[in-house]
């Protein structure tokens, strides 16, 4: 009799367990979905790819100018200091810019001549070693006292057909040269490079050539 009635009573009690979490099941539902869409809105409000407008990187455009400036200030320093280096050099190179002085010995046989770059004629051809002074640079670059010279070809005023190695006129240079056999020479003065060399006192180069 006592163990019927435990069996009827834990069959109420299941059942009514049953029902009772049948209905709570239900309700609960809800409010769990809603928790839910609610997190799923700030997640995606804070993903930056979900976002159509990023105003992070605006706010921080602004700052990347400063750190440009703040990395050429070095640059700036060491271009001060180059300069005040390579003055004296500069100035050197100046004066050697003025004339041009090259015994040349080679193979060869060429002729020309030079006032300024609209007046002048050349002809012929040579491969020869050059000593003396190297002329006007039109560049920078350190005027060597030895070196190679080519040319081939002829030249009538502006109408240019050569072919030149190592060797470069100014544009107010006024001269000539040739070449015999093995022999040969070229010499020239270039007034614009006297101007080039009394303004670079003040670092001003209208040639080009300072370092």
């Amino acid at each position: 009799m006592h163990d019927s009635i435990r069996r009827a009573a834990c069959c109420v009690a299941f059942c009514c367990f049953w029902l009772l979490g049948a209905c709570t099941s239900g309700g609960a539902l809800r409010p769990d979905a809603h928790v839910d869409q609610a997190w799923l809105v700030r997640v995606e409000a804070q993903d930056p790819a979900n976002q159509t407008t990023d105003p992070a990187p605006r706010t921080q455009e602004p700052q990347e100018p400063q750190d440009e400036e703040v990395k050429e200030k070095p640059k700036e320093g060491r271009g001060l200091l180059t300069g005040v280096l390579l003055y004296l050099p500069n100035r050197i190179f100046d004066v050697f810019d003025l004339a041009r002085v090259r015994l040349r010995f080679g193979p060869g046989l060429s002729a020309g001549l030079r006032a300024t770059r609209v007046l002048n004629l050349a002809i012929g051809a040579h491969e020869t070693l050059f000593l003396g002074l190297p002329g006007p640079r039109g560049e920078a670059g350190i005027p060597w006292p030895l070196g190679i010279e080519n040319f081939s070809g002829a030249e009538v005023s502006v109408v240019n057909g050569t072919r030149a190695g190592n060797v470069f006129y100014g544009l107010a240079e006024i001269g000539g040269g040739g070449q015999l056999l093995l022999l040969g020479g070229e010499f020239g003065v270039e007034p614009w490079e006297l101007v080039d060399l009394v303004v670079g006192l003040v670092t001003l180069d209208p040639v080009g050539d300072d370092f």
